[in-house]
C-alpha cells in the first residue's frame, strides 16, 4: 500500500506493529481473504462485502479498511472492517455491518492474542492512521463467542452493554438437551405445543433450503412472518436489506447461510434464517406463522432446530443479540457485550460529554421520580 491517505491508504509503524488503512475493497481483499477463516461470520468477506456494496452506498457510509501486520514480517495480524459516515452532524467511523450484523470484532491471525495492555499501546497507531473523523463508535463486541475470547472487548474505552446476547453450549446427544438442559416443566410444555401444532397443522418437519428457488421461498415466508409481527420495524421490508440478504443466500448458501422452514406439507409454519460459525449456528432471524396456538410453532421450531444442530456435531447454538424472555426456557447463557465512544475531534469529545450529561441527567431524574412516587 502506498503512504497516502484515501484509496492508497497510509502507513504507521511501531517497534511491533505496522497499521495501513485503505478504503479500496480490492485493495483491502488479500489480508482480509488471509485472515478469512479466523473470523466470526458476522466479520467473513461472504458476508461484508454485500453489505459494502448494497447497503453501505444507501446509507452514505464509504469503507474504511485497518490492517495490523507484524513490522517485521508484513504478515497481517489484524483486519478491522469499517466504515466511515454522518452521524447526528458528526463524522463517525464504526464497523461495517450496521442494521444486519449483531456481533463485531476485528479478525485476528491464528496465535496472535494480544493482552489489554498491547490493545490500549496499539490503538493510538490506528487512530492516527484513520481518516478523518470526529468519533469513533463500537458496539457488539462480544467477551467470548463460539467458544471464542474477543480480545477486542477488552480496549479501556469500551463499557458492558444492557443488550444481551444469548447462547447455549450443546451437550453431546438429544437426550442429554432433554434431560440436563430443559427444566421439567419446560420439557411438559413443550410436548403440549408440538402436540397442539400437529392436531392444527398436521405432520410437520424441519427442511433446509438446498436450492436458491426454495431459499428465495422460504426468505419470503419469513418477510411476510416477521412483517405481521413487527410491522414498521421488519428490516426485510426494506428494499436494500433484503436484496443484501438475497446476495448472501444466492451466493454462499449452506456454506456461510443456512435457512430452514418448519412444514405441513407446502405449509411453512416457521422460519429460521442463520449463519454457520466453527461448529456453531448462529440464528440471526426467525419467524412464525402466529395464527398456529400463538407462538407455539416458532418454540417448536426452536427446540427441533437444537436437537438438528446437536445431531450434526455441533458445539454451540447462538441465539445471538434480544433479551427476549423466550430465550431463557432453552437454558441459554449471556453473552456479555461491549460497546463505546472514542473522541477523533475536539467536536466529538464535546458531543461524549453532552452524551453522558444527559444519559446521567436522566437516569438521576428518574431516580428522583421514583423516589417521590415511594412516598
Amino acid at each position: 500500500m502506498s503512504a497516502e491517505r484515501g484509496a492508497g491508504g497510509r502507513a504507521r509503524a511501531s517497534r511491533r506493529f505496522s497499521v495501513e488503512v485503505c478504503d479500496s475493497l480490492d485493495q483491502a481483499r488479500p489480508q482480509w481473504a488471509e485472515l478469512d477463516d479466523e473470523a466470526l461470520p458476522f466479520q467473513r468477506l461472504a458476508w461484508l462485502a454485500p453489505w459494502y456494496e448494497i447497503v453501505a452506498p444507501r446509507h452514505g457510509a464509504r469503507p474504511v479498511f485497518v490492517t495490523v501486520r507484524d513490522a517485521a514480517t508484513g504478515r497481517p495480524l489484524l483486519f478491522l472492517p469499517l466504515c466511515l459516515r454522518r452521524w447526528r452532524g458528526l463524522r463517525l467511523i464504526q464497523f461495517a455491518g450496521f442494521g444486519v450484523s449483531d456481533y463485531n470484532a476485528p479478525l485476528l491471525a491464528q496465535g496472535f492474542e494480544p493482552s489489554r495492555a498491547e490493545l490500549d499501546r496499539l490503538w493510538p497507531r490506528i487512530l492516527s492512521a484513520l481518516p478523518a473523523a470526529d468519533l469513533i463508535r463500537f458496539e457488539r463486541v462480544p467477551e467470548r463467542i463460539l467458544g471464542r475470547a474477543i480480545a477486542f472487548a477488552r480496549l479501556g474505552w469500551l463499557r458492558p452493554m444492557d443488550l444481551g446476547a444469548w447462547m447455549l453450549e450443546l451437550p453431546e446427544t438429544a437426550p442429554d438437551y432433554e434431560d440436563h438442559i430443559l427444566s421439567a416443566k419446560t420439557r411438559k410444555e413443550n410436548r403440549r405445543k408440538t402436540r397442539r401444532l400437529r392436531e392444527k397443522a398436521g405432520d410437520f418437519q424441519l427442511e433446509p433450503a438446498r436450492a436458491t428457488e426454495t431459499a428465495d421461498a422460504y426468505l419470503e415466508a419469513l418477510r411476510r412472518q416477521r412483517g405481521a409481527r413487527f410491522g414498521a420495524d421488519n428490516n426485510l421490508d426494506h428494499p436494500c436489506f433484503l436484496a443484501f440478504y438475497r446476495a448472501v443466500i444466492h451466493g454462499h448458501l449452506n456454506t456461510l447461510a443456512e435457512i430452514w422452514a418448519l412444514k405441513a406439507g407446502e405449509r411453512i409454519l416457521a422460519t429460521h434464517l442463520a449463519l454457520r460459525g466453527p461448529r456453531g449456528y448462529l440464528l440471526i432471524m426467525h419467524g412464525f406463522d402466529a395464527t398456529l396456538d400463538g407462538g407455539a410453532a416458532g418454540i417448536v421450531a426452536l427446540d427441533q432446530m437444537i436437537r438438528r444442530r446437536i445431531d450434526l456435531g455441533d458445539r454451540y447454538f447462538d441465539f445471538t443479540i434480544g433479551n427476549e424472555s423466550y430465550k431463557q426456557q432453552f437454558g441459554v447463557k449471556r453473552v456479555m457485550l461491549h460497546e463505546g465512544f472514542y473522541p477523533a475531534s475536539p467536536l466529538g469529545a464535546a458531543a461524549i460529554l453532552a452524551h453522558s450529561a444527559l444519559k446521567y441527567g436522566c437516569e438521576a431524574f428518574a431516580a428522583l421520580r421514583e423516589r417521590a412516587n415511594a412516598r
